[in-house]
């Protein structure tokens, strides 16, 4: 049978008609347009059919710890840590306040840091990150700065970092060519304005750094995380809000991605804070229910650890402000290769760690979830595996790698 060159033709549209209609239409997971040069990346269902996506292996490929052995096995508040290029894992230990780095199979290689306020000391570990040159940048939560280690521990020199406001300097992100972008926080605390009951959320910079600590530039504004005020028992308190939002970023190369959790939506800027894309999966329900509530009063019972505390909750819990939302994440992590990992579940940290993440492609399409395993806080998300740090019944720290199967 043959078939006439104007009904080919007629084919042919249809088969591109339909294509068009596949890429864009309901039945495609995504679709990108252009919006006044920024790039909308917008997913309508994961691109994962059930049980396709990412899993984790079922045991850990590498776990570092004991209860009761030598002191460098002992873990006490890991703060953070990561995985070098040649296999090393860097612990960051509370505890102690020093660093301590374990070849690529466990074995103990050496510990600096200490706390005080000398060359190479600590007041407080919030998190490590590597530079060029081969180069650790340890940031400090116990006074806004960093100190520069080799990767053999040597210490290098400290950096004092100031805001030019009354913001406080929160996390780092390092950039290519020795920049710095730093997240502060703000709210009536820091500026001392005063504010009324109920849930606030102020606007903070994120500041641009050099490594000699030069402030470079403003590259945004951010909402800062939520903040509550209350009035109880003849006077008035301040704390996080039931489900608190708060703006998170990671950094893969020149790119910043940063997210408010008001929704499942993520920007990524460049350096100079110029928007280049925006990553959206809309519809879902962030509605706080009567359950959420219920859910939030109970572990907070939980956590009461006095008669006097258990005592003065119910009223406690009566004052408080429950928000309509929930924030959509809680996390934001960006792997070796550019994939955006978002911390979501109904219940987040402190007051329950939901060990569901949802993961980002580099190109912004949400991919689907992952479950990583119970009472384990991942610090480092590499290409094929996920490290971090995991807790045993009784509370005993451990170092822990698992394989990552794509």
């Amino acid at each position: 049978m043959t078939t006439s060159p104007e009904r080919s033709l007629l084919l042919t549209l249809f088969l591109v008609g339909l294509s068009a209609c596949s890429a864009d239409g309901p039945s495609a997971t995504h679709s990108v347009r252009d919006s006044a040069g920024i790039r909308i990346v917008e997913t309508h269902r994961f691109a994962w059919e059930d049980g396709n996506g990412w899993a984790l292996s079922p045991d850990p490929v590498l776990e570092i710890g004991t209860r009761d052995g030598e002191a460098p096995f002992q873990f006490y508040q890991i703060a953070g840590g990561l995985r070098l290029p040649d296999g090393r894992v860097v612990v960051l230990n509370s505890g102690s306040k020093t660093v301590r780095v374990f070849s690529d199979d466990g074995r103990f290689l050496t510990e600096f840091g200490g706390s005080g306020d000398g060359p190479g000391e600590f007041r407080g570990l919030g998190s490590v990150h590597r530079l060029s040159g081969d180069t650790l940048l340890i940031w400090e939560n116990g006074r806004p700065g960093f100190s520069l280690f080799t990767l053999t521990g040597e210490f290098v020199r400290a950096q004092r970092l100031s805001a030019p406001g009354s913001e406080r300097l929160s996390t780092v992100h390092p950039l290519p060519n020795d920049r710095l972008a730093v997240m502060t926080y703000s709210s009536h605390l820091t500026h001392g304005e005063p504010t009324g009951p109920g849930i606030h959320r102020d606007l903070a910079p994120m500041l641009l750094y050099s490594t000699h600590g030069t402030l470079l530039d403003t590259i945004g504004f951010f909402p800062s995380a939520e903040i509550m005020i209350i009035e109880f028992g003849g006077g008035s308190g301040t704390g996080p809000p039931p489900f608190q939002k708060t703006t998170h970023a990671g950094v893969d190369r020149g790119q910043i991605f940063v997210g408010t959790a008001e929704g499942m939506r993520i920007s990524a800027l460049d350096s100079s804070g110029e928007l280049d894309a925006s990553f959206r999966y809309p519809g879902v329900d962030l509605t706080v229910r009567e359950e959420d509530r219920a859910w939030y009063s109970d572990r907070m019972m939980e956590m009461a650890s006095t008669p006097q505390e258990q005592q003065m909750l119910p009223d406690l819990l009566a004052a408080l402000t429950f928000p309509e939302t929930r924030a959509s994440y809680s996390d934001l992590k960006v792997d070796e290769t550019g994939a955006i990992w978002l911390r979501t579940g109904r219940h987040f940290p402190p007051y329950g760690a939901s060990p569901e993440w949802t993961i980002l492609s580099p190109e912004g399409v949400f991919l689907g979830r992952i479950s990583l395993p119970d009472r384990f806080e991942p610090f480092h998300f590499g290409a094929d595996y996920v490290i971090g740090s995991w807790r045993d019944e009784m509370d005993v720290e451990y170092v822990r790698a698992y394989a990552l199967r794509k």
